[in-house]
């Protein structure tokens, strides 16, 4: 096994003495195994540098001769009906602790960018207990789309596989049964708000009114359900389903509606209505919006 540590650091332009570098890592070193050491930085004159080496540990007498048993009981632990949203970043699970580990390394892939396990967290043994839990931070490299400005790692259907692992000086145990977590909740409408009329008393032209849409997440460009229901003006008249449009925002959050209104016709009063509005990953909302034409 060949673990690497990053380091980063200032340092002046020359120097005299060499320099000792500490390590202090979160499990302990393997004996007789090879690590491999990279530092970058950048120089006072803003040159920026990078260096590697290898080292081998010393080999010695191992204190823990079998590595720990596999882990049980891995699970979220979150409270109530918690589910992962677009842009969940951290996630706390929690575990049987083993006898004879040191420390619990908790690994994620995914089905998108990221096919290879990946450390998420790694966490100390507590041998004064039965069960731990703690607390993932996802990484920046679990994002979906790198240029938002936000962290969206369970986006457009991306589910994250987690497993946990024990570990002491003898090495890794068995890896834990795997825990899958996708985004399984449904977008809210932020808004839904009318431009226009949806009054027509030009008796030769069709006129157009315009309802917009935003909601709080990424939308699959599935159009959602939506119809008119009679609630006052002309009440001999409600304006057909065919008679609505629908372009979705280049950012997928929202959308506009545009509704014609046939020559000397009256939609005002009724209500418009939009149900079944899906994110990203197919999650649909189960709430209906309504808005009163105008």
């Amino acid at each position: 096994m060949i673990l690497h540590f990053l380091v980063n650091y200032v340092f002046v332009s020359s120097w005299t003495n060499d320099i000792t570098l500490t390590i202090d890592p979160l499990v302990t070193l393997q004996a007789s195994t090879t690590y491999s050491l990279s530092l970058s930085g950048e120089s006072q004159d803003n040159n920026s540098f990078s260096a590697s080496l290898s080292f081998i540990t010393e080999s010695s007498q191992i204190a823990d001769t079998t590595a720990p048993a596999q882990v049980t009981g891995f699970a979220v632990d979150e409270e109530g009906d918690w589910t992962a949203d677009y842009n969940t970043t951290s996630i706390t699970f929690k575990w049987n602790t083993v006898d004879g580990a040191d420390a619990y390394i908790v690994w994620a892939s995914d089905n998108q960018y990221n096919p290879n396990l990946i450390t998420v967290g790694v966490f100390e043994h507590m041998d004064y207990v039965t069960d731990q839990s703690g607390t993932v931070v996802l990484p920046s490299q679990f994002d979906y789309y790198d240029d938002d400005g936000i962290q969206t790692p369970f986006t457009s259907g991306t589910e994250l596989t987690f497993q946990i692992v024990a570990v002491n000086d003898a090495g890794e145990g068995t890896y834990s049964a795997s825990v899958t977590v996708g985004d399984e909740t449904s977008p809210v409408v932020t808004s839904f708000n009318q431009s226009g009329t949806a009054d027509n008393p030009d008796s030769t032209s069709t006129q157009s009114f315009t309802v917009d849409l935003s909601a709080n997440e990424y939308l699959s460009g599935a159009d959602p359900t939506f119809g008119f229901v009679e609630s006052g003006g002309d009440t001999n008249y409600v304006l057909p389903n065919s008679s609505v449009s629908l372009d979705w925002d280049s950012d997928m959050m929202g959308g506009t509606f545009t509704v014609v209104v046939p020559a000397g016709k009256d939609g005002s009063g009724d209500e418009f209505f939009i149900t079944n509005l899906k994110d990203a990953s197919e999650n649909a909302s189960s709430d209906t919006v309504r808005v009163t034409l105008d």
